[in-house]
């Protein structure tokens, strides 16, 4: 088993910076380009999340098993961000932001709500 290198102080601090993070980032998607984020890019959203996640945690785990669970995640991301470009490539709109259905709706709802509609 590797041992941790760094001490309790930095994983205080590390733990208090991703408080922080969370709700730095809570309080962005609240505001009016932070929902169109959540709504129309949710995959974007979560890549940004889970990647400063993953620079937090770059500072308390050895690097070898830092490696190891950046490389789980990132693996596990591949099959929903490629679903997501697909949905929007599929939905008409690839590049851009809008035409969303209902306001408060995903992108995929809204994706799906077209498809019904039309």
């Amino acid at each position: 088993m590797e041992k941790e290198t760094t001490g309790k102080g930095a994983t205080k601090l590390v733990n208090s910076l991703a408080l922080a993070w969370g709700v730095a980032l809570a309080l962005l998607l609240q505001t009016p380009r932070g929902r169109r984020l959540a709504d129309e890019r949710t995959h974007y959203a979560v890549i940004v999340g889970v990647g400063v996640d993953l620079l937090l945690l770059a500072l308390v785990l050895p690097r070898k098993m830092w490696r190891r669970v950046a490389t789980v995640i990132a693996l596990s991301a591949v099959g929903p961000v490629a679903r997501s470009q697909w949905n929007e490539r599929m939905s008409g709109n690839p590049a851009g932001w809008g035409g969303r259905a209902h306001a408060g709706t995903t992108g995929a709802r809204c994706t799906f709500v077209r498809r019904i509609r039309t």
